[in-house]
């Protein structure tokens, strides 16, 4: 009995699975950031200047998405939604520097927490305003893709497969340039265009860029829950095992309340 109650005593020990996930943490928040950010820097940009009448009316008409269309697609709420994710890397930056990292494990644990704790409030504020601009999105792509591969009766055959193999096999090029010298530049073919340059977004859909951030608070979540895990088998439980179980529920709360929204 002696020796069982100084066992409990005893500090943790350190478990270098945990500061793997935490490093993992931090690892998929950049990579999260960085699509994102790449998407809006590089075609939502040139999408809202093209959109605008910037290069043009013709090019504008042929488009086929309209300045509030693409607002929608890349404009205010997508933007709030990087905000939020630049300032929450900057914070794990911090965390990761070598004088920002506390030595102790627990210490660098409750820290993590401490940082995603801070940024609930204004993932809040970002994300809902975002989901509902992201469920207006999908029905208007849905209807614009369906016009676009549409079979026009009047359209023979050859001239629309011509048409789907250009979309598919876009040249690797310079888009700013190139697109002051198509004169057919759609939505989609200025996506391929812009994706076949960004090794950031080579081979995704606009779709798939645009569910991100619904996905995101869940798969945060199931991170988290991996930590509460490996310290669920520690012995004794480590002081964070508490918060961590506070803020793992804070975000089931919260992906369950964006997965209604969508």
């Amino acid at each position: 009995m002696c020796f069982s109650f100084l066992k409990q005593c005893l500090p943790p020990k350190v478990d270098p699975d945990i500061d793997a996930i935490l490093n993992e943490t931090i690892v998929s928040e950049i990579k999260y950031f960085t699509k994102l950010n790449s998407f809006r820097k590089h075609y939502g940009f040139l999408l809202l200047d093209i959109a605008s009448g910037r290069h043009g009316k013709e090019k504008q008409e042929h488009l086929l998405l309209n300045q509030r269309e693409a607002e929608l697609l890349c404009g205010d709420s997508l933007q709030g939604i990087i905000e939020c994710s630049q300032d929450l890397i900057e914070a794990l930056r911090v965390f990761n520097t070598k004088h920002g990292r506390p030595k102790k494990q627990a210490a660098r644990v409750l820290m993590i927490i401490g940082i995603f704790n801070d940024f609930l409030e204004r993932i809040n504020g970002a994300y809902f305003p975002y989901v509902r601009s992201y469920k207006k999105c999908q029905r208007m792509l849905k209807a614009k893709e369906d016009k676009i591969m549409n079979i026009d009766t009047h359209q023979s055959l050859p001239k629309r497969a011509s048409r789907l193999n250009l979309l598919k096999n876009l040249p690797r090029t310079r888009s700013k340039n190139q697109i002051s010298k198509e004169e057919n530049m759609d939505y989609l073919k200025l996506w391929k265009l812009v994706s076949n340059e960004q090794f950031h977004l080579t081979g995704t859909r606009i779709d798939s860029i645009l569910i991100m951030p619904v996905q995101r608070t869940f798969q945060t979540k199931m991170r988290f829950e991996r930590l509460l895990k490996k310290a669920g088998d520690m012995h004794p439980r480590p002081s964070y095992y508490n918060e961590l179980e506070k803020l793992i529920d804070e975000l089931g709360s919260l992906a369950k309340r964006l997965n209604k929204s969508v």
